[in-house]
């Protein structure tokens, strides 16, 4: 079991060093390969570096996964538009054009009426405990990208101590998007959003599928 556990480890510094050194999400596309555990701040740079220089080989991830899911048509091309906004630095257009088709597909797999809130995802946060692990835990990081989707994106920014919390950080959070309280238009601000919105959608296909078995 050694190596197992060092490799786990490995991981998960891997994880925390790519949050601290370029504020990013981990993904399927994150090159963990590269990361050096004697030099743990290098990993941000060098992962910023790769997403620039290999973004052909990224947004083709990106779209496999995509084109897997079982989501709406909707949902599929805001993602692929999403994808295209941020190949040409349109990356305010990726956070204000996915986080509502997010709500939107989850209304649509929870028949939210009109009227009903969707706004956090509540229902969706809290099945993900009650179907069996292997459904929703297939992910190359379900804990890190849950914890976001619970202690971070759906909170309200109504306080001046939490306007600051959410300025430092660059995972958008989606009160403060929609309703213009801060601006999320970096590199980062962009990529993060991708990387939420594709495991939501992951999220949503699996219970899709686990719903139809």
């Amino acid at each position: 079991w050694l190596p197992i556990f060092t490799e786990f480890r490995k991981h998960q510094e891997a994880k925390d060093a790519l949050r601290v050194s370029a504020g990013l999400l981990p993904h399927a596309t994150t090159p963990f390969e590269v990361f050096n555990p004697g030099k743990p701040g290098d990993f941000g740079p060098a992962t910023m570096e790769y997403y620039r220089m290999s973004w052909d080989a990224v947004e083709g991830q990106f779209l496999a996964d995509l084109d897997g899911y079982d989501i709406s048509d909707e949902a599929k091309g805001a993602m692929q538009e999403a994808l295209i906004c941020h190949r040409h630095s349109l990356f305010r257009s990726v956070v204000l054009t996915l986080l509502p088709y997010v709500e939107m597909e989850f209304r649509r797999a929870f028949d939210v009426d009109v009227g009903g809130s969707a706004a956090s995802l509540k229902e969706l946060r809290e099945i993900v405990w009650k179907v069996p692990a292997g459904i929703v835990f297939g992910h190359i990081a379900p804990m890190d990208l849950l914890q976001i989707l619970d202690n971070h994106l759906y909170e309200q920014v109504k306080t001046v101590q939490s306007l600051e919390r959410f300025q430092k950080d660059a995972i958008p959070n989606r009160h403060a998007a929609i309703h213009g309280v801060i601006q999320y238009s970096s590199f980062q601000n962009s990529l993060n959003t991708l990387i939420v919105a594709d495991y939501v959608f992951f999220l949503i296909s699996q219970l899709r599928k686990h719903s139809s078995e």
